[in-house]
């Protein structure tokens, strides 16, 4: 492999990293100051949420310390999901769309035709499910249908107690919805393989992509 193939993968993965950042960490990257030493930050792996203090970083790969653990790990950009639970609850408290299954109806929610993430929450066992939407009452027209054969569908078919948060992409920070959506994934840790009905960590999710260490 050339230079030039070489570059264009870093290149790559940056850009891949990047899109998953909302606008104050990408302002953060942008200027140097995310990756600083010492710096901590949400970090999801396929074993959930961590918290992470940054060792080293020389422009594509991050060194750090797993605080729980006290072990190191390396990672190039396009391998990590850095994300911003401060931000995520900003945007969870100031969700004005919210409905209970004991409350509302599909008609209490029929106007929201904008882009956005919904979460629905099994109250009954206490976990999550976050989709996307181009316009969100569809989407749960679709999850309410009786063809829906996912495990969320099924639940909500058999009369769990549940409620529903819809997040605007307009206002939230974030310039797709795959990325908001990856984000609130991690968030509520809601991918199957954790606690959750989430099949995928999302479109924009961490581990899409791959830059091996030996091209740095």
């Amino acid at each position: 492999m050339n230079h030039e193939q070489k570059e264009e993968l870093r290149e790559n993965a940056r850009t891949t990293f990047k899109a998953r950042l909302d606008d104050e960490l990408l302002n953060r990257f942008n200027e140097g100051k995310l990756f600083a030493k010492g710096s901590v930050l949400d970090w999801e792996n396929l074993n959930g949420t961590n918290e992470i203090t940054v060792l080293d970083y020389n422009g594509m790969l991050v060194k750090f310390k797993i605080n729980t653990t006290g072990n190191t790990e390396k990672f190039t950009l396009d391998n990590l999901f850095i994300y911003n639970k401060a931000h995520l609850q900003s945007l969870l408290s100031a969700c004005k769309e919210m409905y209970d299954s004991e409350k509302n109806t599909l008609e209490d929610f029929l106007h929201i035709d904008y882009d956005c993430v919904y979460i629905i929450h099994d109250e009954d066992c206490d976990k999550y499910y976050v989709g996307q939407a181009k316009h969100g009452s569809w989407r749960i027209k679709d999850h309410l249908h009786e063809s829906a054969t996912g495990d969320i569908d099924k639940r909500i078919r058999e009369g769990m107690k549940y409620t529903l948060r819809f997040i605007p992409l307009e206002g939230s920070g974030y310039r797709s919805l795959d990325a908001l959506e990856a984000a609130f994934i991690a968030y509520y840790n809601s991918f199957y393989k954790n606690n959750g009905y989430n099949k995928t960590r999302g479109n924009n999710g961490p581990g899409d992509h791959r830059v091996t260490t030996a091209l740095l």
